[in-house]
C-alpha cells in the first residue's frame, strides 16, 4: 500500500463495540447504600455490573507505519544492486525536441 501503511485482512478486524462506562444510560444510584440488607452497589455503570457491557472490544485502527530508515535503506540497497547489474540508468534532463503544447499533447 502506498504511504508505508499495511491492514491486517478483512477477517481480522473487529468491529464489535461495547459501550464505555460513561456512555451507558442508568441511574446514579441502583439500590440504597444502607437499610436494605443488600451489597452497596454504585451504579448501573460500574464494570461488575449484570448489565453493563464495558471494558469489552473497542473499534480501532490497524494502520502501520513502516519505519522510514528501513524504507529507505532497502530502496538504496535495490538501486545499488542495479547499478552492480549495469540494469540502472541515471538521466540527468529530459528534453524535448518541440515545445508545442499541441504535440505533447497526442503523445
Amino acid at each position: 500500500m502506498g504511504g508505508g501503511q499495511a491492514l491486517p485482512a478483512p477477517h481480522c478486524a473487529r468491529h464489535a463495540q461495547d459501550k464505555s462506562r460513561t456512555e451507558v444510560a442508568g441511574p446514579a444510584k441502583i439500590v440504597e447504600a444502607e437499610g436494605t440488607g443488600r451489597a452497596r452497589i454504585g451504579s448501573v455503570r460500574s464494570p461488575s455490573g449484570v448489565t453493563a457491557n464495558v471494558h469489552g472490544p473497542q473499534p480501532r485502527s490497524y494502520e502501520y507505519a513502516f519505519p522510514r530508515k528501513k524504507l529507505l535503506g532497502a530502496l538504496r540497497s535495490a538501486l545499488a544492486a542495479k547499478l552492480a547489474d549495469g540494469k540502472l540508468t541515471v538521466v540527468d534532463t529530459l528534453e524535448s525536441r518541440t515545445l508545442r503544447p499541441s504535440s505533447t499533447a497526442r503523445r
